[in-house]
């Protein structure tokens, strides 16, 4: 059967949880603890197909979303029929069944591979952080959709207006937090954007937005390498953890010598 983390954090009325950054990293350092041990003692990229379809279990299945290959992820909460295209574009119809990530298979060539890999974990996210606001029979909340969509617009977002944020939005930035607290685990993470700063001459304890701009890139494609991530998802978590900074946020730049 399949697993359910219990979560014990706050709701919003509508029965979405309200987290914070060190609850992301607390969620998934706990599932990795559990399920893949070796990820937090020896920086490596997650086998995020093992994590989904061994660990928790979740049956992952490719297919065109859409015509214009709109929407890269959609995760199933309730038993449905979707509504998609098969490899030559026609439509059909498939029965998913509840714990289905359904990933856009354009995604599937290598050069993709870092982009369908966070796709896959931000559908992981979705599905733990989410289960409970979705699934009609385990909440007191009304009924609401079976599914969540996402679009590629939504994934690996660097900004989202604070001010202006649906319920949609907090999904989408939570599931990206998660699968960005999964894919990079936070302790290994630092060690290895570290050990990235000195091999490229960095004399840094992070990167500064405005300087040093070849070793800053080398630095980042190395990480982003270790972890079989994009560059974008390494620079949003290194502006995260406080690694990735601009020249007047961080005065105590240098190494002791």
């Amino acid at each position: 059967g399949r697993k359910y983390m219990k979560l014990d954090y706050p709701m919003t009325e509508d029965g979405m949880f309200i987290l914070t950054n060190e609850d992301f990293e607390a969620i998934a350092t706990k599932l990795l603890e559990q399920y893949v041990p070796k990820i937090l003692k020896e920086p490596q990229a997650l086998d995020i197909d093992y994590f989904a379809q061994e660990c928790l279990p979740l049956d992952i299945r490719a297919t065109h979303l859409t015509l214009r290959n709109s929407i890269l992820g959609m995760m199933i909460f309730a038993q449905m029929p979707v509504d998609c295209y098969d490899e030559h574009y026609q439509p059909q119809t498939l029965i998913c069944e509840e714990g289905t990530m359904l990933v856009e298979s354009s995604l599937l060539g290598e050069v993709s591979r870092p982009r369908l890999r966070f796709t896959k974990a931000h559908e992981v996210g979705h599905w733990i952080a989410h289960r409970t606001y979705h699934s009609a029979d385990k909440q007191k909340y009304e009924y609401r959709s079976t599914y969540i969509a996402c679009r590629g617009a939504s994934i690996e977002q660097t900004s989202y207006k604070s001010k202006t944020r649906t319920t949609e939005d907090w999904m989408e930035l939570q599931a990206d937090k998660l699968a960005a607290a999964l894919l990079m685990p936070r302790d290994p993470f630092i060690e290895v954007a570290l050990s990235a700063m000195r091999k490229a001459g960095l004399s840094t304890k992070c990167l500064i937005e405005e300087e040093h701009k070849a070793q800053n890139w080398e630095a980042i494609e190395y990480i982003s390498n270790k972890f079989e991530v994009s560059k974008t998802a390494t620079q949003i978590r290194m502006k995260q953890i406080g690694l990735y900074r601009k020249r007047e946020e961080y005065s105590d730049l240098f190494w002791e010598n």
